[in-house]
């Protein structure tokens, strides 16, 4: 398993891990924005690091990169193997937002998932610095869109929103709410 320095404890050879392992924008607007309407449930989920900015603004953009570069690897090793072979994966959608599109058939309640993995995040001390930080997530379901990627988007942005006007450290799910 990755430290969260990016550094594999075993093997001090591999390469510092990059949040350019993401999939990028053009790639979400690939997947998601283009898509074509198919018959298929998918979740997805918008992560967004709350008071990000004031990290950079306070410390610099050096420290808000480590922290940037702690929360990739965290969401990597705590949502990737929850991928299916149909997934879309997780995506970098900008600054210290994260879109993950997952198949909501692999989860009983996504929101109590996600609530022990935030619980965890808020544990790990960032950057040189040693900040604890939460993050805020909305997540909406494509059989409430008519299977539209983009509508489905839309509303986990809607609800990401919803959760970041709550407080800090929320989850919102749609018809939870």
């Amino acid at each position: 398993m990755l430290d969260y320095l990016g550094l594999c404890p075993r093997n001090k050879a591999v390469r510092i891990f990059s949040i350019r392992a993401f999939f990028n924008y053009k790639k979400f607007e690939q997947d998601v924005l283009t898509n074509a309407d198919e018959n298929v449930d998918v979740g997805i989920a918008i992560l967004d690091l709350d008071y990000f900015k004031n990290v950079n603004d306070t410390y610099g953009h050096e420290v808000g990169n480590q922290v940037l570069r702690q929360f990739s690897i965290f969401l990597r090793e705590n949502l990737a193997y929850k991928l299916s072979p149909t997934d879309l994966g997780i995506y970098r959608y900008g600054g210290e937002e994260f879109v993950w599109i997952f198949n909501p058939s692999m989860f009983t309640d996504v929101k109590h998932f996600l609530k022990n993995i935030q619980n965890d995040f808020l544990e790990i001390p960032l950057g040189d610095k040693g900040h604890h930080m939460s993050f805020s997530v909305g997540i909406s379901f494509s059989r409430h869109h008519k299977y539209n990627l983009k509508l489905t988007f839309d509303a986990a942005d809607d609800l990401l929103y919803r959760s970041k006007k709550n407080g800090r450290g929320h989850i919102v799910v749609e018809n939870d709410y």
